[in-house]
């Protein structure tokens, strides 16, 4: 009886409930995304990076912008999830922008917050469904999951759809009964954030940026030119923070690093 109440759930949330989420929709175009980026003529942008990538930038006025600049046919796609860090970026990069094939001229990862910096939290789940293949596993396994609770997330959301799609069935339901929840969710999540950054304990402490060096090390050996923005907030405590190591440790990669919070780099 278990099984067949479990087989009729993993059923419903592959034919009827991932077709619901907007996000997953989302993340099952970009391999066509990709695909037809890198095959335009002219110069071909891709935008990387968490909710700011297609929140905040409008896409048709940046292509604009970039033919009135260059004068040549420009062309400009976002690649984005919602609450995602430097980890997650580096392998939706490696599963849709770095394989064979799928050249761009550009890749600007905008950032907020503490999103360049290790120990971040992962969304097991989409990760496994989305951002990787088999051939990623074991990199997943040994350097982003610290736990053996996180690694059996990581192989069980793989194979059984439902379970990697919990959070969000969740928070699909949670916002057809409360309108306003992906926004009260959201400024939670901000909230949080914020607070661990700003935690005193944490600010004397040096933060690595091992997953930041990974990316920077695999774009480099993919011939992949990076531009990382930092964007303004609204909170005061991310707007304050100077990113000194994380800039460091960019532009000595010969990658270009803008600062927009108060437009000495723009």
């Amino acid at each position: 009886m278990l099984l067949l109440v479990l087989g009729g759930v993993e059923a419903l949330t592959r034919l009827k409930l991932v077709g619901m989420s907007k996000e997953f929709e989302q993340f099952r175009s970009y391999p066509r995304l990709a695909t037809d980026l890198a095959h335009r003529s002219g110069l071909r942008l891709a935008i990387v990076g968490a909710s700011i990538a297609h929140e905040d930038i409008d896409l048709a006025v940046l292509a604009e912008r970039l033919r009135a600049t260059t004068r040549l046919p420009a062309h400009a796609e976002a690649f984005s999830a919602d609450h995602s860090y430097v980890n997650t970026w580096y392998f939706m990069l490696n599963h849709y922008l770095w394989r064979p094939g799928n050249r761009v001229d550009l890749v600007v990862i905008p950032f907020v917050g503490p999103s360049l910096y290790d120990k971040n939290e992962i969304e097991i789940g989409r990760l496994a469904r989305f951002f990787t293949s088999v051939e990623d596993w074991p990199e997943v396994l040994r350097t982003d999951l610290a736990t053996t609770a996180e690694r059996a997330d990581f192989l069980l959301s793989n194979f059984w759809a439902s379970w990697g799609a919990r959070d969000r069935m969740q928070e699909l339901a949670f916002t057809r009964l409360f309108p306003n929840y992906k926004a009260y969710a959201r400024e939670q999540q901000n909230l949080f954030l914020a607070e661990q950054f700003a935690n005193p304990r944490r600010a004397h402490k040096a933060r690595s940026l091992v997953a930041l060096a990974r990316l920077l090390r695999t774009a480099h050996e993919h011939a992949t030119p990076l531009c990382f923005v930092v964007f303004p907030t609204q909170r005061a405590d991310w707007n304050q923070q100077p990113y000194a190591e994380a800039r460091r440790l960019i532009e000595a990669s010969g990658v270009q690093y803008v600062d927009l919070r108060g437009g000495a780099d723009v």
